[in-house]
């Protein structure tokens, strides 16, 4: 045997992941419109929630989207200045604050707003069971008939078709085989940047991208939710 054309059937996660490689759909931006006369330049960039169970996803989230906004010329704090303000004054990383301790962080820093934000998925790469449909040829008798008489000792005869093999052809049979396939990683992020003077969001966004490990999807995912904010202010300012 010898195998032919091959078709899947995943039996857990679809292998709709790969679809984005290439063709990833735009963040989702709202903006507020007072954004254009805000004035934001110095902003500090608060630990992410982690996503549950997943210790430490939500620092590791707040360092590559704070990259992404030095690239678009925001004056970032040191993520390390800010820690420990927030351990000074008691606050905990990626939990919600009140206007007040928003303030009087922003003051200590010296910024103008500060972003927070929320690690809404965090799978890594991995592998999954995948059936395949495989169709293998195989070798088949092929068989004709052919018109046989034959005379009966009483002096009638007989007629009939006989089959007889008159050579091998090929067949088709399909066969289900079990494989593991890889799957890629995933990283969602919900992100919104607040005014410190009056606790109003400024701007707000999510995506969710896929990458071949964690940190490629949350690189792209940092980067969709900045390109679509740029996109968003251009089509405002146009």
């Amino acid at each position: 045997m010898r195998s032919a054309t091959v078709r899947r059937f995943p039996v857990l996660l679809a292998a709709s992941a790969l679809l984005v490689a290439g063709c990833a759909a735009p963040a989702v931006v709202f903006l507020n419109p007072r954004y254009l006369s805000s004035g934001i330049q110095r902003v500090a960039v608060l630990d992410f929630g982690d996503f549950p169970g997943m210790a430490g996803s939500g620092k590791m989230a707040s360092q590559v989207f704070g990259n992404y906004l030095v690239a678009e010329s925001y004056s970032v704090v040191d993520p390390a200045q800010v820690s420990l303000a927030m351990q000074q004054m008691g606050l905990r990383p990626g939990a919600g604050m009140d206007p007040a301790a928003l303030r009087a962080l922003a003051s200590r820093l010296g910024v103008d707003a500060v972003v927070q934000g929320q690690v809404t998925d965090f799978t890594d790469a991995g592998t999954q069971s995948v059936v395949e449909d495989v169709t293998l040829e195989q070798d088949t008798p092929v068989y004709n008939s052919v018109a046989v008489t034959r005379q009966l000792p009483n002096g009638a005869t007989v007629s009939s078709q006989e089959n007889y093999q008159s050579g091998m052809g090929v067949g088709y049979v399909q066969q289900p085989v079990q494989t593991t396939q890889a799957t890629p990683a995933h990283v969602g992020l919900s992100v919104r940047m607040v005014d410190v003077h009056n606790g109003e969001v400024l701007w707000s966004a999510t995506d969710s991208e896929y990458g071949s490990h964690l940190n490629d999807a949350m690189q792209s995912a940092s980067s969709q939710i900045v390109q679509g904010l740029q996109d968003r202010i251009r089509s405002l300012t146009d």
